[in-house]
């Protein structure tokens, strides 16, 4: 996923240039990254949805193949053991679109960290510039 990359690139290049970096480039990288943080938001609702989604198609999956089965002669447990074992890829594809959805939420959480310390940075920016301007 490209936005992952250029977000990672984003804090990457500021934690290697924080203590150069001008007010400019910060503005500019600020901006950059609430960008790219908006568009993660959307694909992380996007994961959101779809896990939901296969978390539905698992369970109607999984109960109509046990009705079938119960339908025709097996027990209930027995139904309920097949049912498991024959719906584990709806159970899957559910944990992969989770796993994705929650490492995009906590990316999207630490980037909008990095978003408030480049805010706290601009600030202090501009009150050195302030000062070295009343000198």
């Amino acid at each position: 996923m490209e936005i992952l990359k250029e977000i990672k690139d984003c804090v990457d290049w500021y934690s290697q240039n924080y203590a150069t970096i001008d007010i400019h480039k910060a503005h500019n990288l600020k901006s950059k990254l609430v960008t790219y943080l908006y568009n993660l938001s959307d694909l992380v609702a996007e994961m959101k949805r779809e896990s939901l989604f296969a978390t539905v198609n698992r369970k109607y999956e999984h109960h109509k193949l046990k009705s079938q089965l119960i339908e025709s002669s097996f027990t209930i447990a027995k139904a309920e053991s097949k049912s498991i074992e024959e719906t584990k890829t709806f159970l899957e594809s559910e944990a992969t679109y989770e796993s994705m959805a929650f490492r995009m939420k906590l990316l999207l959480e630490q980037g909008n960290k990095v978003v408030d310390d480049l805010q706290q940075r601009i600030a202090t920016l501009k009150k050195e510039l302030e000062n070295s301007k009343n000198q």
